[in-house]
């Protein structure tokens, strides 16, 4: 390949990183409540007999220093699709 080819791949290659970069969007996170205590997840979850309220991710940010919430961070012992939250202590099925 000539030097005017490789400019040309390199060139295309970079017009195709940038293209996905722009189209590519960061995962959208919830928050979910169950009374004062609120975590992250990724997805609604449901567990029978509790109720959640769901929230964008920038109510984490809006409410870090509310306190009347507790706010829960994530952590490997506590995934959100196996346990929730309630009155300070993790609860699992």
């Amino acid at each position: 390949m000539n030097a005017s080819g490789r400019s040309f791949a390199i060139w295309s290659a970079a017009a195709v990183c940038c293209t996905f970069l722009a189209v590519s969007q960061p995962a959208s996170a919830l928050v979910v409540c169950n009374h004062s205590d609120c975590w992250q997840t990724e997805s609604k979850i449901k567990w029978p007999g509790e109720t959640f309220m769901f929230h964008d991710d920038g109510w984490w940010t809006e409410h870090k220093d509310d306190q009347h919430f507790r706010l829960h961070s994530a952590d490997p012992e506590h995934d959100p699709k196996r346990g929730f939250w309630a009155d300070g202590e993790w609860h699992t099925g």
